[in-house]
């Protein structure tokens, strides 16, 4: 039966969800590995290409999706990367270059702790340095060398 008071209507849908969310929460306990086995059946009957395509079908309708995912990966509020973004001037931490879109998380790999953010190509550098401050400065030094030989 519908209800004719909208706040009533959306109290009972978050009963409902509640309801379920926990159902579905027993089950999973009571039954491991029968949701991801149906998964996993369902995604072998499709191609590749299906898949992708789903994917990014998938994206395209939840814009923020994969950065709310970063975001949680390194612990980090879409507050705080904003306050982040523009304590860097919307720019990356290293170059100075980019727009805030394409900025990605750098983080150190022995702390997890969040360093910046930086645009692809010094986010890729600092990874292949492996975060070694001491090889970046020696390769920092050979650049320059040669830029002067030349």
């Amino acid at each position: 039966m519908p209800y004719k008071d909208y706040e009533k209507q959306k109290a009972r849908a978050r009963e409902r969800y509640q309801e379920v969310k926990g159902q579905l929460s027993e089950f999973r306990k009571t039954h491991p590995g029968i949701i991801s086995e149906r998964n996993k059946a369902h995604y072998e009957k499709m191609s590749q290409e299906e898949r992708l395509a789903k994917h990014k079908k998938f994206l395209e309708q939840h814009p923020r999706y994969r950065r709310d995912r970063l975001l949680q990966r390194y612990g980090l509020s879409r507050e705080a990367f904003n306050a982040m973004l523009i304590g860097q001037g919307g720019v990356c931490a290293v170059c100075h270059q980019g727009n805030g879109a394409s900025l990605q998380v750098d983080h150190n790999h022995k702390t997890g702790m969040v360093r910046g953010l930086l645009c692809f190509r010094c986010n890729a550098a600092a990874g292949l340095l492996s975060d070694q401050s001491e090889r970046a400065q020696s390769l920092a030094e050979y650049l320059s060398r040669t830029d002067e030989e030349a």
